[in-house]
């Protein structure tokens, strides 16, 4: 009769053999790319892309409008959908901790879309590099990167996540 503790052994090495295979993604989970805040703190949205900033930033009656264009109000929803992307994008899988292949993803300050969230008085809330686009298995992601962060992250976000004007 075969040892009990052979077949655990080859229980052990087969699962660290997927854990590895799969990054890790089976046994821990992904986790969300921005840490949590409430929306309703945010009044104030940046995008810093190609050298091009747009300041959003949200009245008292909740309307958005484009600081750099005079005031000039945002479609409906079209800010307050960008922040609720943010808060909810999920990590779909490690991507580089390399600096030297960020220009690649677009996760670098030079190429990126850096979206700055902030409160009234001026205080973040939080900030992410939005970068290039993907395919995998017929699903379009983005590469994105905390700016104080060297790791870079896939993710599937449903929609648009850098807010031009």
């Amino acid at each position: 009769m075969k040892s009990p503790w052979l077949f655990v052994f080859f229980a052990l090495l087969s699962a660290s053999l997927f854990y590895t295979a799969d990054g890790g993604r089976f046994f821990k989970k992904a986790g969300s790319v921005l840490p949590a805040f409430d929306e309703a703190d945010v009044t104030v949205l940046t995008s810093e892309e190609n050298g091009h900033v747009q300041t959003f930033i949200k009245d008292k009656t909740g309307r958005w409008t484009v600081l750099e264009k005079e005031g000039a109000f945002v479609s409906e929803g079209k800010i307050d959908g960008v922040v609720l992307r943010l808060k909810t994008l999920q990590k779909g899988g490690e991507a580089t901790a390399v600096p030297a292949f960020y220009a690649e993803e677009g996760v670098d300050e030079a190429t990126g879309c850096l979206v700055t969230l902030a409160r009234e008085d001026g205080s973040a809330v939080a900030a992410v590099i939005i970068g290039k686009k993907f395919d995998e298995k017929g699903t379009t992601g983005r590469f994105v990167r905390l700016p104080d962060e060297k790791r870079s992250w896939r993710v599937f976000p449903d929609g648009d996540l850098c807010p031009r004007e």
